[in-house]
């Protein structure tokens, strides 16, 4: 009896420290991600921010993907939610948390208006459904730390719909125009110095 007494202690101790762990984890990723969005959000005199080049993917109130960068970001907040949200930090945590959907409508709007990265991609149920493992293992090409999705691997389709499963889960995304490849890291809090 004594036996399973020390068992069952031993036990609890294992499972309220990986509770622990687990914990730690989730608030450290949780702060990852209030340091990235903080950092997209320094637009500064109007000058476009210096991570333009990340690429952000978002959903639409159509039930669609957006493709956007920050520039364009900005510019759809700066004309349709300026009044709605008290600074550009809040609106990036309500879209990214998808309390607050990008209007298609806005998009095509700001699209018109001057030379935006905003593309608008139909939801590919099948790879919405996969884990990021799965996404991976099928369609990314391992390099370091880091990931590489070719392009001409897949339809634009496939590419938007496995680059914005990586965003919502972490990852930051970027174009190399050099190699024709999107580059995918995930996101670490040093990245951004």
């Amino acid at each position: 009896m004594k036996k399973l007494r020390n068992r069952m202690k031993n036990l609890i101790y294992y499972y309220r420290f990986i509770l622990f762990i687990m914990l730690w984890v989730s608030c450290k990723n949780e702060s990852n991600r209030e340091v990235f969005i903080e950092k997209l959000s320094a637009i500064q005199n109007g000058l476009p921010s210096p991570y333009f080049n990340y690429y952000l993917y978002f959903k639409t109130d159509n039930d669609k993907i957006l493709e956007a960068n920050i520039d364009s970001i900005y510019a759809i907040y700066k004309i349709y939610y300026i009044k709605k949200y008290q600074n550009f930090n809040s609106y990036l945590i309500s879209i990214m948390e998808g309390r607050e959907l990008v209007r298609e409508i806005y998009i095509n709007n700001v699209k018109e208006t001057g030379d935006y990265l905003l593309n608008v991609e139909d939801i590919n149920k099948n790879i919405e459904e996969m884990s990021v493992e799965e996404i991976e293992r099928k369609y990314l090409k391992s390099e370091k730390q880091s990931f590489i999705l070719a392009t001409g691997n897949v339809t634009a389709m496939e590419s938007r719909n496995i680059l914005y499963k990586m965003f919502f889960n972490g990852y930051i995304i970027s174009f190399s125009d050099y190699g024709g490849y999107y580059l995918i890291k995930k996101y670490e809090s040093d990245d951004f110095k």
